[in-house]
């Protein structure tokens, strides 16, 4: 928890719960600056609305040096009940863009379309619907990977629901498993009750980061293997 001093009529110490150590526009930890020599509280202490702290910080990097204001809600310590405020948003908050693996996007245009858009809502703290847009986009990358795999049965895997295509369609072992688990935590995520109780969003990222690394590993590993046949080596 840290401190600061409000001066409104009367000077006080207020304490808050989030003292950045990261910069929400370059993404990059440092030591934040504090700027603000006289924080703002609104609306005025003592009205019947919940109060609100606000708080101007700046990046120190020269290649940035971005201001940025966290916004801190009035709160009660579980503990003992003393009040303090938490942060709730961060102005401006840049979303990082979605590392994209090697050949994907050749493939699946329109699964980096939607996992850009649910990595901006999940900045945002969207998390009712950051979900379903993750799994969203999990089902394009891998339907799209199996049509270029299987041109041929385009129609058949279009058709098909995720977890029958992942099972029917996907040979490969490692981009088969990491699939369908990353279905497993997608499908919870569109579901009144969850089955995965001890996993999250996070979880379902790592899961589809990883099935976009065995899908671009397993291409790579074929186009190599093609162009450089071993019938055709000049020795």
């Amino acid at each position: 928890m840290h401190q600061i001093t409000l001066r409104h009529g009367s000077t006080s110490l207020v304490k808050y719960d989030l003292y950045p150590d990261f910069c929400p526009v370059c993404h990059r930890s440092a030591e934040i600056i504090i700027v603000s020599s006289e924080p703002h509280l609104f609306p005025p202490e003592g009205s019947a609305s919940n109060e609100k702290l606000q708080l101007l910080f700046q990046c120190p990097r020269k290649t940035c040096g971005t201001h940025f204001l966290v916004e801190y809600e009035q709160a009660y310590s579980s503990h003992d009940r003393s009040k303090y405020y938490a942060a709730k948003h961060i102005y401006p908050n840049i979303h990082k863009q979605p590392v994209l693996a090697d050949g994907v996007a050749a493939i699946s245009p329109r699964f980096v379309k939607i996992i850009q858009q649910a990595t901006i809502a999940d900045s945002q703290s969207l998390d009712e619907v950051s979900g379903i847009a993750f799994r969203k986009a999990l089902e394009f990358l891998v339907k799209d990977y199996c049509i270029h795999k299987n041109p041929s049965k385009a129609a058949d895997i279009r058709a098909s629901q995720l977890g029958q295509c992942i099972t029917g369609f996907v040979v490969d072992a490692n981009v088969k498993e990491c699939a369908r688990r990353a279905a497993w935590l997608g499908n919870d995520e569109a579901h009144y009750q969850q089955v995965w109780t001890s996993h999250d969003i996070k979880d379902l990222n790592v899961l589809i980061q990883l099935t976009q690394n065995w899908i671009s590993n397993e291409l790579l590993t074929s186009k190599y293997l093609s162009e450089l046949d071993k019938g055709k080596a000049k020795s």
